[in-house]
């Protein structure tokens, strides 16, 4: 992945600039709620060191 010095939403990579986006990661509440339904499937996991399963997931 390329580095992009502009700050872009996690969800639909808009880009976030001006005041309005200084202490977010989203461009609207829409793409808050994708996120948050994302965590609430589980669809997001933070990895461990040594976690076999999200190893095998990665194969």
């Amino acid at each position: 992945m390329v580095d992009d010095p502009v700050r872009r939403c996690v969800v639909c990579r808009t880009a976030l600039e001006g005041e309005r986006f200084s202490r977010t990661s989203f461009c609207s509440e829409r793409c808050r709620k994708i996120d948050l339904g994302r965590w609430l499937n589980e669809e997001y996991r933070i990895r461990e060191e040594g976690d076999a399963w999200a190893e095998q997931e990665e194969e």
